[in-house]
Parts: C-alpha cells; structure tokens; sequence
C-alpha cells in the first residue's frame, strides 16, 4: 500500500508539467506574434512614409513657372493643381495597393498615403489588415540661399 500515494503523485507531477508545457508554448507563440506581426507592421510605415515623402517631394517639384518668371525675386509658389496631379501619379505609379489624399496650395503640398498590412499571426478583433497611414509634407524652393554667417 505504500506503492500508491507514489504513484498519484508521480501522475500529478505530470499533469503540472503538461499545463506548464502547454502555457510556456502558449505564451512564446504569442510573443513570436508580436514580434513578426510588429516588423511587418514597422516595414509598411516605412514603405509608406518614404512612398509619401517622395510623392510630396515630387508634387512640390511642380512650381508656377509664369508667376516665377513675372517676379524672379519672389519665393517660388505651386502649381497646385499640377502638383496634386503629379503626387498621385507618383503614388499611383508606385505604391500600387495605396490609396492617396493630396492636399496642395501655392505654398506647399501634403500627401497621405493610406497601406493595408495584412498581419500574419495576430488577427486583432478578427481582422487580419490593418490600414497604415503616413503623411509627409514639402514645399517649393527655387534658387540659391546665401550661406548664412
């Protein structure tokens, strides 16, 4: 008789190692979620903030050149409707999943660019995109500044 509280006890040892088991796996399964899902969302911000930037950079290229040339020594202003057209050809041309608000006056532009990421473990309240924003602004700069002292 001295076999058999050993015995359930050995069985309950068990029983303990297999829920820690299950819980240690549990929580490192988790954890390599977020850190795959983390990356993946921290490299879609970059890709649309760089998308973004450039897009702006590009819509900001597009000066009023007939004002410019009336007065050479006013500061450079946009064409904003070239400039909003020129932004979202850039989007459109290469981010293509994107979706893209611009907003441009004579004196600068913004561009939000809008990318789904699609997580890859974690599916948050049951969706499995997300939308990424990013937003950059530019303006025009025509001629030389003097090298300040």
């Amino acid at each position: 008789m001295t076999g058999c509280p050993r015995r359930l006890l050995l069985s309950r040892d068990r029983a303990q190692s297999a829920l820690w088991l299950v819980l240690t796996a549990s929580v490192l399964v988790l954890g390599f979620g977020l850190v795959a899902d983390g990356g993946l969302l921290f490299a879609t911000h970059r890709r649309a903030l760089g998308l973004a930037d450039a897009a702006a950079r590009a819509g900001a290229g597009q000066v009023d050149v007939a004002r410019l040339r009336l007065d050479p020594a006013s500061p450079a202003r946009l064409d904003p409707a070239l400039a909003r057209s020129v932004a979202l050809e850039f989007v459109a041309r290469y981010g293509v999943e994107a979706s893209t608000e611009v907003a441009a006056t004579d004196e600068h532009i913004v561009v939000r660019v809008h990318v789904p990421a699609s997580t890859a473990i974690l599916h948050p309240f049951g969706r499995s995109d997300i939308d990424i924003v990013a937003e950059a602004e530019a303006a025009p700069f025509s001629g030389v500044e003097a090298p300040s002292r």
